[in-house]
């Protein structure tokens, strides 16, 4: 069995967009899949004495999921960037904060303005406060995609994003019918198995200053 790898995950994106449900979604299979585990190793219900709960963004600064991968074990530190008052002076210490390895860049289906922030916004800051670091687009609420609305986000307009920024993955998620979230999790484990070691040092000797 190899040594444990840890990663940083930040989740990005305009407030409500469904980052918070999103990492909860993560954690709860988490949860479902360690259930499992103790349900065949403890058939008559002695399972784990210590039970995790599910992520909670007023409890947890930083919340890490456990995988493994064909021998290799990895430990995805799940960081959501937090969007109140003061985040415009607060949100560079978010990304300085340790070194991040994959940024979830993430709007709502139902908030084309939240799209337009993912180029306004979002990714100009992220290009200069972590520059290489591999992004996911993700498309928050695809249950809403069917809806009858004039203003609710195509896939199109999300997979041409996806392309402009560089992303190395676009997916349509939705945290409340549970709708993808297993392609989005492998894909989160995969781009973050697919980082090494010297790649990490390089970007940490890069990392930009900050002036407040």
């Amino acid at each position: 069995m190899s040594l444990l790898l840890t990663r940083r995950v930040i989740f990005v994106g305009d407030p409500k967009v469904g980052k918070t449900g999103l990492i909860r979604a993560l954690s709860e299979a988490e949860l479902l899949r360690q259930s499992k585990v103790d349900v065949q190793n403890h058939p008559g219900g002695f399972g784990s004495q210590w039970k995790r709960l599910p992520y909670n963004p007023q409890v947890d600064g930083e919340y890490t999921i456990y995988y493994q991968r064909d021998r290799r074990r990895i430990g995805l530190r799940m960081m959501e960037v937090k969007n109140h008052v003061s985040a415009g002076r607060v949100r560079p210490f978010y990304y300085i904060h340790g070194y991040s390895a994959v940024i979830v860049l993430c709007y709502a289906i139902d908030a084309p303005r939240s799209l337009a922030s993912v180029h306004e916004k979002w990714h100009p800051e992220l290009l200069h406060f972590l520059p290489g670091v591999p992004i996911i687009l993700v498309g928050c609420k695809s249950d809403l995609q069917g809806i009858q609305r004039n203003d609710v986000v195509t896939r199109s307009q999300g997979e041409a994003l996806a392309a402009e920024i560089g992303a190395v993955k676009f997916i349509e998620c939705s945290s409340q019918l549970c709708l993808t979230i297993d392609e989005f999790e492998e894909t989160l484990v995969q781009v973050a198995l697919s980082l090494d070691t010297a790649t990490s040092s390089r970007r940490l000797r890069k990392g930009k200053c900050i002036v407040m």
